[in-house]
């Protein structure tokens, strides 16, 4: 990981900062085919540790890294039943890997993977 990616990275995690830089260095960090920092994102998005406006940016950002880096697996987001930030996912789907929608949970609906040999765990 740059330097540059990494400061970044501590912007978002970090409350010592604005939520304005927070956001720009969410939404840069989009940018990121680095899977540490899908994780990091995603591990923030789960604990829902943050302002509202922060988490949607966080999960379009890290929507966007997972598309690039082809690193989706629907049980990262057991547990997430954030109406926006699911939205933001999907809305990075739908033109990028629309067929990555369908895994998504919705609207608190309860969530079951389909099983095909993509997602397939054994």
């Amino acid at each position: 990981m740059d330097e540059w990616t990494e400061s970044n990275l501590d912007i978002v995690m970090s409350d010592d900062y604005d939520l304005n830089e927070r956001l720009e260095a969410a939404a840069v960090l989009g940018e990121s085919d680095d899977e540490a920092i899908a994780n990091a994102l995603k591990e923030l998005l789960l604990s829902q540790d943050g302002p509202c406006d922060l988490l949607v940016e966080v999960a379009a950002s890290l929507a966007l890294i997972w598309c690039r880096i082809d690193g989706f697996d629907p049980k990262y987001l057991i547990g997430l039943e954030d109406e926006e930030c699911l939205r933001a996912i999907e809305e990075v789907f739908i033109p990028h890997r629309p067929d990555w929608v369908r895994y998504l949970p919705h609207m608190g609906n309860d969530w079951e993977p389909r099983r095909d040999d993509r997602w397939r765990d054994d």
